[in-house]
């Protein structure tokens, strides 16, 4: 965040550190600017880093946040938030939404939308059975539906085959599998 806000730290102490980014985040909003925080994977921040956030988030103008920030994660967010050190980070979350797995039609949907969009034009990569159990596998969760998707691609490369079916995708759920 530091090198994106163009701030030099070097030899600063944190207190000179929280100095320059809340100077420099009221500069932006001074400039008409809003700054936004994105964290991805936010489950695996230390309860420190959660605690960090926080305390940037007490940058204010007129009541206003400097900073908002938007975190994005995996179940196991929800139970870091839930810890009782936690409590005043809670009460600055102003909405946050948790992501259902798809539906088996949801998933043949998100799997042929995302090959359409890697080749440029809607294509039959992958047998309506082989995304059937790519769902079974996954349990509809597209970080899973991804990674396995990933790998039968892979597969279908190094066997040099322009299409997959139910056998090709069976082949590769047992090989993940063995790998668990």
């Amino acid at each position: 965040m530091l090198s994106k806000l163009g701030l030099n730290t070097d030899n600063k102490s944190k207190g000179q550190v929280l100095e320059l980014i809340e100077q420099e985040l009221s500069r932006l909003v001074s400039a008409g600017h809003r700054a936004l925080l994105v964290v991805d994977e936010a489950q695996n921040l230390p309860v420190e880093s959660v605690e960090e956030l926080r305390m940037l988030s007490n940058f204010q103008i007129d009541g206003k946040p400097l900073l908002q920030s938007f975190l994005l994660g995996q179940p196991e967010l929800r139970g870091l938030l839930q810890l009782p050190n936690m409590e005043q980070f809670r009460q600055r979350i102003v909405a946050s939404c948790d992501l259902k797995p798809l539906s088996q039609q949801e998933t043949h949907e998100y799997v042929n939308f995302r090959l359409a969009a890697a080749a440029g034009k809607p294509v039959e990569i992958l047998s309506s059975e082989a995304i059937d159990l790519v769902y079974n596998f996954s349990d509809g969760t597209p970080r899973r539906i991804n990674t396995v998707c990933d790998r039968i691609l892979l597969y279908g490369f190094l066997e040099d085959k322009l299409t997959l079916d139910k056998q090709d995708a069976e082949t590769v759920i047992a090989e993940i599998s063995q790998e668990s």
